[in-house]
C-alpha cells in the first residue's frame, strides 16, 4: 500500500514536469515568432525557407503566426503590417516586395533580408544585448531603437542603372553600413558605416563603396508615401512590460566591422549585379521545381479521373453489357464507387493545376525584376 502511494507521487510529479517544460517550450518558441497584425489587399504569399507555401489564407492572415525562414512576397496594391512577439517592434512591409525573416530572437538577435521592395520598422528602444537589422542587396541598417524605411531597387534586366539600397530615418539614429562581397584588400581606407539621424536618409550601391557617404534630406515623395501607409495595425499587447534602463537607452550604436574593398568600382558594381541575380535564380529555380510538380501532378489525376469517371458513367448506362463479364460483382455499387473517385480525382486535379498556375505567376513576376 505504502509502495503504491509513493508511485502515485512518482506518476504526477513526472507528469508536472512534462506539463511544465511543454509549457516552457510553447513559451520560448511563442518568443520567436512574429504575427500578422494587419494587411491591406489581400495580394500576398507566405513561403517558408524552401519557397513553399505555409498555408496562411490572406483573407484571414491576421493573427497567424511567422516563422525564421518564413519569407512574405507581396504584390500590387497590397500591405502587411507583422510585429515580434514579446516585443513591440513592428514592421511594415510594402507592395511589391521580398521580405525574409532569417532570425527572431528579441532577447538576442533579429534579423531580416530584402531582395527587393520597400519597408518601414517601428523599432522599441533596445538593451545593450539586443539587436536589430535588415539587410539589403547594398546596406544593413542596425538599430536600438527608432523609426525608419528601407528600399531596395533592383533594375530589371537589360537596363543600365545599378541596384542601390536606400535607407532613411523618421525618428531616431540608424547605423548604416554597406555589404561588401570582396575581402580585404592592401592599401583600402577602411569603410566606416553611415550615421543617419531623424530626417535624413543615405543611399548605398557599388558605386559609393570608396566615396564619402552623402547624407541627404529625406525627399518628400517618400515621406508622403509613408504619411498614406502609416501603421494601422492594432500591436499585440505584452505581457510583461519590458524596461529599459538608462544605461541601455544611452548605449552606444552596434559596433561595425571592417570592411575593405577588394575590387575595382566597376567590378564591384558588375558583382552586385551578379549576387542579385544568382539570389533571384536560385528562387525561380524553386519555383519552377514546385510549379512542375503540381503540374505533373495535376496531368496524372486529370487522367486518372477521367478514365474512373468515365468506367463509372458507363457501368452506370450498360449495366447489362457489364454483369456477364463480373457476375459476382455488385455492378451499380462499383460504378458509383468509380464515378466518385473519378469526381474526386479531377477535383484534385483541378486544385494542382491552378497551384500551378499560380506559381507561374509569380515565376513571371520574379523574372520582370532581373
Amino acid at each position: 500500500m505504502e509502495s503504491r502511494k509513493y508511485l502515485n507521487l512518482i506518476i504526477f510529479y513526472l507528469c508536472f514536469f512534462i506539463a511544465a517544460a511543454f509549457t516552457q517550450e510553447n513559451a520560448d518558441k511563442n518568443k520567436n515568432t512574429a504575427e500578422i497584425i494587419y494587411t491591406e489587399g489581400d495580394n500576398f504569399e507566405v513561403l517558408d525557407s524552401s519557397g513553399n507555401s505555409t498555408g496562411i489564407d490572406p483573407y484571414n492572415a491576421i493573427g497567424r503566426k511567422l516563422n525564421a525562414g518564413d519569407i512574405i512576397l507581396t504584390y500590387e496594391n497590397t500591405y502587411v503590417e507583422i510585429q515580434l512577439l514579446n516585443s513591440e517592434h513592428i514592421i511594415k512591409i510594402a507592395e511589391n516586395t521580398d521580405f525574409r525573416l532569417e532570425r527572431i530572437d528579441v532577447k538576442k538577435e533579429s534579423s531580416f533580408k530584402m531582395l527587393y521592395g520597400s519597408i518601414r520598422a517601428k523599432v522599441a528602444m533596445l538593451s545593450s544585448e539586443e539587436k536589430f537589422r535588415i539587410r539589403g542587396n547594398d546596406a544593413i541598417a542596425g538599430v536600438r531603437g527608432t523609426d525608419f524605411g528601407m528600399t531596395v531597387v533592383v533594375p530589371k534586366e537589360g537596363e543600365s542603372a545599378v541596384p542601390y539600397t536606400r535607407v532613411y530615418c523618421f525618428k531616431g539614429i540608424v547605423e548604416v553600413e554597406p555589404v561588401l562581397k570582396g575581402g580585404k584588400k592592401t592599401g583600402e581606407p577602411e569603410i566606416k558605416p553611415a550615421v543617419i539621424k531623424a530626417d535624413e536618409m543615405v543611399t548605398i550601391s557599388g558605386e559609393t563603396y570608396k566615396t564619402p557617404y552623402t547624407i541627404q534630406t529625406i525627399p518628400k515623395e517618400i515621406r508622403e508615401y509613408w504619411q498614406e501607409h502609416n501603421f494601422k495595425g492594432t500591436p499585440v499587447p505584452l505581457k510583461i512590460k519590458k524596461i529599459v534602463s538608462v544605461s541601455d537607452k544611452k548605449t552606444a550604436l552596434p559596433e561595425s566591422r571592417e570592411r575593405v574593398v577588394n575590387k575595382a568600382e566597376e567590378k564591384q558594381k558588375k558583382n552586385n549585379r551578379r549576387d542579385i541575380g544568382e539570389e533571384l535564380s536560385v528562387e525561380l529555380a524553386k519555383l519552377k521545381n514546385n510549379r512542375n510538380s503540381y503540374l505533373n501532378a495535376g496531368i496524372i489525376f486529370l487522367s486518372a479521373g477521367v478514365i474512373f469517371e468515365t468506367a463509372g458513367v458507363l457501368g452506370s448506362i450498360f449495366p447489362s453489357y457489364i454483369e456477364p463479364a463480373f457476375p459476382s460483382a455488385d455492378v451499380a455499387f462499383t460504378a458509383n464507387v468509380f464515378a466518385v473517385s473519378g469526381g474526386v480525382f479531377i477535383a484534385v486535379s483541378f486544385f494542382s493545376l491552378i497551384k500551378s498556375k499560380q506559381i507561374e505567376n509569380r515565376i513571371i513576376r520574379l523574372q520582370n525584376r532581373r
